[in-house]
């Protein structure tokens, strides 16, 4: 639009903590309200702004995830963990963990998450103060329930298309004369696949290898 993004003297401390866009719409946070961008057919006016649910908002940016048409979140003004789909109400997903969910936690704005669509599961991590752990806490949109878990040095967790590697002339074994085949067949077909990595405060990125049979550690 062309219009500040005010409704009343209140929001000038209602801080804008994330947009997302999706197909016909787009979602902004802020950390005391909810709103959504409608797409307009009017040149000089081609997004409508409003505030969709005043009191509810989020004050840490870094754990919103991605869901189908939505977004989750931490806010811990209430105390709690949020999912929205424009279209409906928020749902406050985090009921059953708010009582251990913030403990020892100080500052929001080092919580961070992530969505795995494979899973159909969101993780949220909640660095401890004054220690190297991160608690994880993981919910499965499907069985529509918790799991908790601990990480140590933790910094960020990402969900990405990964692709298998494939093979450099270096890598290969013996002569040309000794290949079978053609060149296609000597390089597996590159496969994405979607894998949750998690970043550490060493500057080690880790992700899980389900046919390993050892722990890497914490």
């Amino acid at each position: 639009g062309f219009s500040p993004i005010l409704d009343s003297p209140s929001d000038l401390s209602d801080f804008i903590t994330g947009i997302f866009a999706f197909t016909n719409n787009m979602i902004m946070l802020r950390q005391q309200s909810i709103w959504v961008v409608r797409k307009q057919p009017i040149p000089t006016d081609p997004f409508n702004f409003y505030a969709a649910f005043p009191g509810i908002g989020c004050d840490a940016p870094n754990s919103v995830g991605v869901i189908p048409n939505g977004l989750c979140w931490l806010d811990t003004r209430s105390r709690t963990v949020w999912a929205f789909t424009p279209g409906s109400a928020p749902e406050r997903i985090g009921f059953n963990i708010e009582r251990d969910l913030l403990k020892g936690i100080d500052d929001p704005f080092q919580c961070f998450g992530s969505y795995s669509s494979v899973n159909n599961e969101y993780t949220l991590c909640l660095p401890v103060a004054a220690t190297t752990v991160v608690k994880e806490w993981t919910y499965n949109f499907n069985t529509r329930s918790w799991c908790y878990g601990e990480r140590n040095l933790t910094s960020c967790v990402e969900d990405l298309d990964l692709g298998t590697g494939g093979i450099t002339i270096d890598e290969l074994i013996g002569t040309i004369d000794d290949l079978v085949g053609t060149i296609d067949d000597l390089s597996p077909s590159n496969i994405n696949v979607n894998t949750r990595v998690f970043g550490r405060t060493d500057g080690e990125i880790m992700y899980e290898d389900k046919v390993a049979l050892t722990d890497a550690g914490n």
